[in-house]
């Protein structure tokens, strides 16, 4: 009987040894686990904060692309009255006979390419306003 008390003793003492690694291995993972856990939660905040940035960035280029083409804008307004107002002075000038036709044409070439620019401007401006508007989440 004393043996049987003895083994018992000695085959318990061994799995519990047995199971020791596990048990240690079973820590060890746990905490490799939340250590892991708490990396990821802080580079997703790290992530989230980045692309906030990002945004916000590009919120203020898109702005500033918005306002510069408005100037542009402004500006080409003016220079379609001029060249329309120096065209009109030169078919005033053709039709007294004071200037040949080719300069006549060459006034209307002038105004054509600044009516051209116009619409480049405008067109550069809805491109801005969409790219905003995107920034801006709508």
């Amino acid at each position: 009987m004393l043996w049987l008390i003895v083994g018992i003793a000695i085959g318990g003492a061994l799995a519990l040894a047995a199971l020791r690694p596990r048990l240690v291995e079973t820590a060890t993972v746990r905490r490799e686990r939340d250590q892991f856990a708490a990396d990821a939660a802080r580079l997703e905040g790290r992530l989230e904060s980045e692309r906030a940035m990002a945004e916000d960035r590009f919120r203020a280029l898109s702005a500033a692309a918005l306002k510069s083409n408005n100037e542009q804008a402004a500006l080409s307004v003016e220079s379609v009255k001029e060249s329309q107002n120096a065209y009109d002075i030169a078919k005033a000038r053709f039709d007294a006979g004071a200037i040949d036709y080719l300069t006549l044409l060459e006034t209307q070439r002038s105004l054509y390419q600044a009516q051209d620019s116009q619409i480049a401007i405008n067109q550069g401006q809805l491109v801005a306003y969409v790219q905003l508007r995107k920034a801006l989440g709508a």
